[in-house]
């Protein structure tokens, strides 16, 4: 069984084209796989027969929980998509977030188009663990919190700021938490605490997203983004109306 790294976000994929694994038996089949395993992953996405495009990527947390996206998830389906022969080096394909243009570039990089943005909230005030954050929200995909921080965190702070915002009642649903430092103009450096994983992550495609998106609202700030995280580097480019953003990073089999 082979793991794709996303730049250090993880996951195991499966071509259920034949539909052997059923929908409403996924999520015990991810926390099975995981428990039994105990495969270091950050999640499970199900390759699945669609009639209109190159086909439809199903992503599950690793800890059974549904997603309706997952940024390098879909960079590492259409690597693998790409590799297999299901689909050419440039695709489309569908995704509970809405349709993704994916594209193998040359070595072993690949783009994909993020979905609209989407929600965003700017200089919000969070109080936590007697510590007052200023933070902005922004759906890209799925939810994000992006708190911008002037030091470099620690593992536990990470964590348990991460774990406290991801449950605060203010999000219903639950939500990521990045913590993101300015390393430069046009340079961060962003951490992910991952709701469904429930601790962080090497990299999140959709957090790096929702970091260089605020950024740019912030700091008027438009154009390339270079996102550094614990697993490498991502790039995001956005035009000025955020109406085209692409994500591109590495994808390694493992």
């Amino acid at each position: 069984m082979k793991i794709y790294s996303g730049t250090g976000n993880t996951f195991l994929i499966f071509d259920n084209r034949d539909g052997k694994i059923k929908e409403k038996d996924k999520s015990n089949f991810v926390r099975g796989l995981y428990a039994k395993n105990r495969e270091k992953v950050d999640g499970v996405i199900f390759l699945e027969r669609s009639k209109t495009y190159a086909f439809f990527m199903s992503f599950y947390n690793n800890d059974g929980t549904k997603a309706a996206f997952c940024g390098n998830g879909a960079r590492c389906i259409a690597y693998y998509a790409y590799k297999n022969h299901i689909a050419p080096k440039r695709m489309v394909f569908d995704s509970l977030a809405g349709v993704v243009e994916a594209e193998v570039l040359s070595g072993n990089l690949v783009k994909i188009k993020m979905p609209k943005v989407k929600d965003i909230e700017l200089n919000k005030v969070y109080n936590c663990n007697g510590k007052t954050f200023n933070y902005s929200f922004v759906n890209t995909g799925v939810e994000h919190v992006v708190i911008f921080v002037d030091r470099e965190l620690t593992d536990e702070e990470v964590l348990n700021y991460g774990r406290e915002i991801r449950y605060n009642k203010m999000f219903p649903k639950g939500t990521n938490v990045n913590f993101t430092r300015i390393l430069g103009k046009g340079k961060l450096f962003n951490r992910t605490y991952e709701r469904g994983v429930e601790a962080e992550t090497k990299a999140c495609g959709t957090g790096a997203t929702a970091c260089a998106v605020i950024y740019s609202k912030l700091y008027g700030y438009t154009g390339e983004v270079e996102v550094n995280v614990l697993g490498g580097k991502l790039l995001v480019k956005m035009d000025k109306n955020y109406n085209n953003i692409y994500l591109i990073g590495e994808v390694k089999i493992l």
